[in-house]
């Protein structure tokens, strides 16, 4: 549990020390009300309180924005 200032995290991990502790995680942010998603500690992905969806960024400037190099 976390507090209103606070994060809630749950972490994916392959070791014990360093940032492979936390390579892969879900994280809501109680201050900001946003639920982030991270690989390779990284954010990948995140929506804001608004419903606003982030992919390749973590400030969406509309309710779907994908930023990053697209192939087809």
């Amino acid at each position: 549990m976390a507090g209103a200032s606070n994060t809630g995290n749950i972490f994916f991990s392959d070791a014990t020390s360093g940032s492979g502790e936390s390579d892969g995680y879900i994280q809501y942010s109680h201050s900001n009300q946003s639920l982030s998603f991270g690989t390779a500690t990284d954010a990948r992905m995140k929506i804001d309180s608004s419903g606003r969806v982030g992919i390749g960024t973590t400030s969406a400037d509309s309710k779907l924005d994908i930023r990053g190099t697209t192939q087809i």
